[in-house]
C-alpha cells in the first residue's frame, strides 16, 4: 500500500489482514485439538493394551521368535508394534500442541535489520508477538512505538506476523498429520490383538 492512500482504503487493508490473522490462528487450533484428540485415544488404547496384559506377550518374545508357538508370537509381535506405534502417535501428538517459535520469530536485532533495508530506519520494532513486546522496557515505552506506526508500518507488522503464523501453521500440521496416521495404524493393530484373538490373559500369556 503507497503512503498516499486515504484512510478508508487503509482501514479496509488492515482489517483484510486482521481477518487473514485469525483465519490462520483459527488452524492453529484446530490443529491443537486433533493432536488433543490424538493424545486421548492414544492414552486409552495403550492402557486397554495394559489391561488385557499385552505387556506380558511382548516380554515373552524371543530373539528366534520364529520357534515360538505361533500365537504367543502373533500376541508378543502384534502387542509390540500396537505399542510402539501408539507410543510415537502420542508424542508426534505432544510434539504438535508444543509451541515451537524460536526458528519463526524474528528476533528484536534481526527485525531491525529489516526494517533498515524496506524503510531505512532501524527504530521500528515488532509489536505483535507477546515475547518481542515485553522486550521494551516499560509498557509506555510500547505504546509510544505503537502510536508513532503508519498504516503502511502497521500493516507490514501484521503481514509479517501472518506469514510467521503459516509457519507455526504448517509444522504443526505436519506432526498432526504423522500422529494421527501412527494412531489409525495402532489402533488396527490393537484390534489385531484384543479382538482377532482371546485377550493375552486367556491364552495362557498372563498368570
Amino acid at each position: 500500500m503507497s503512503s498516499g492512500a486515504t484512510p478508508s482504503s487503509a482501514t479496509t487493508a488492515l482489517d483484510f489482514q486482521w481477518k487473514i490473522h485469525a483465519y490462520v490462528n483459527d488452524y492453529i487450533k484446530f490443529a491443537d485439538a486433533k493432536a488433543a484428540v490424538v493424545i486421548a485415544w492414544t492414552s486409552a488404547l495403550i492402557g486397554a493394551l495394559y489391561a488385557v496384559r499385552a505387556h506380558d506377550a511382548v516380554a515373552k518374545l524371543q530373539l528366534s521368535f520364529w520357534l515360538m508357538p505361533f500365537r504367543e508370537m502373533y500376541l508378543g509381535a502384534g502387542s509390540a508394534i500396537a505399542f510402539v506405534l501408539l507410543a510415537l502417535g502420542f508424542w508426534f501428538a505432544v510434539v504438535a500442541i508444543a509451541p515451537r517459535l524460536r526458528p519463526s520469530y524474528p528476533t528484536i536485532e534481526e527485525q531491525a535489520l529489516e526494517n533498515q533495508r524496506i524503510y531505512g530506519t532501524s527504530d521500528l520494532r515488532p509489536v505483535i508477538f507477546w515475547k518481542q513486546i515485553r522486550a521494551y522496557n516499560t509498557g509506555n515505552d510500547y505504546w509510544k512505538a505503537t502510536e508513532s506506526l503508519t498504516d503502511e508500518q502497521r500493516l507490514a507488522e501484521i503481514g509479517r506476523h501472518c506469514w510467521t503464523l503459516s509457519r507455526i501453521v504448517m509444522n504443526k500440521y505436519w506432526w498432526v498429520g504423522w500422529s494421527l496416521r501412527l494412531a489409525f495404524f495402532g489402533s488396527i493393530a490393537v484390534a489385531a490383538v484384543i479382538l482377532v484373538f482371546p485377550a493375552p490373559t486367556r491364552a495362557g500369556i498372563g498368570p
